[in-house]
């Protein structure tokens, strides 16, 4: 857990199921261009819930639930379990959470905590008047500052969390390609190679934070 991050709450721990929903493999418009994916692993964890609306390292003094480990998933499958998050009694309001990248107090620098080694991985093509080009996107979402998460105040309510409740966390990762330039890309190339550094691995670096996943719990 981070160091910064929450405290814990009262009452007995109890865990509840976690899932990630994905957005299917259509196609989807970016532009004048059709664009398709046909990869789309992203890392998501570890997860913290928060009793506060504004959750942040500072004001997030009660965790409410915390999702410790990291989980590489399928964001275009319609479900997949990630695990279990334990959790006491309470009303989440926010959440903080990381793309499987953390910066920890005790580490002088971030590190990759899933196998995939970054944030994330969209592979594709974007297609238009026939010409058709291909990408392959590395992804690195980095906390900004050492103790912190690098998502924080990310909207996360439910009422009541319990032994029956379970979490979906819907991944869209069509939205964070909207702000990609595939007219600069097709200017250069038809093939590439998406890294960090890239102003094309900024815009999907930038919209996997102002685009978070969104929470969704269902109660037995």
């Amino acid at each position: 857990m981070l160091l910064l991050a929450c405290g814990s709450s009262g009452g007995e721990p109890f865990s509840y199921p976690l899932a990630a929903v994905g957005a299917g493999a259509g196609p989807f418009p970016v532009g004048d261009w059709q664009v398709t994916l046909t990869r789309a692993e992203v890392a998501i964890g570890p997860i913290y819930l928060c009793a506060t609306a504004a959750a942040s390292p500072d004001l997030c003094d009660v965790a409410l639930g915390e999702f410790t480990e990291v989980a590489v998933v399928d964001a275009l499958a319609p479900v997949a379990e990630i695990g279990e998050l334990h959790a006491r009694p309470g009303e989440p309001r926010s959440a903080m959470l990381d793309y499987g990248i953390s910066w920890f107090t005790t580490q002088s620098r971030p590190e990759a905590l899933a196998t995939l080694g970054h944030s994330a991985r969209l592979t594709g093509t974007a297609v238009r008047d026939g010409a058709s080009l291909s990408f392959d996107a590395l992804v690195d979402v980095v906390p900004p500052l050492r103790g912190s998460p690098a998502l924080v105040g990310v909207r996360a309510h439910s009422e009541f969390q319990d032994e029956g409740s379970r979490l979906e966390l819907r991944l869209d990762p069509r939205a964070w390609l909207t702000g990609v330039d595939f007219d600069a890309l097709a200017a250069s190339g038809l093939v590439h190679s998406i890294n960090p550094g890239d102003p094309a691995h900024a815009a999907i670096a930038f919209a996997m934070t102002t685009q978070p996943p969104s929470f969704r719990w269902t109660h037995d």
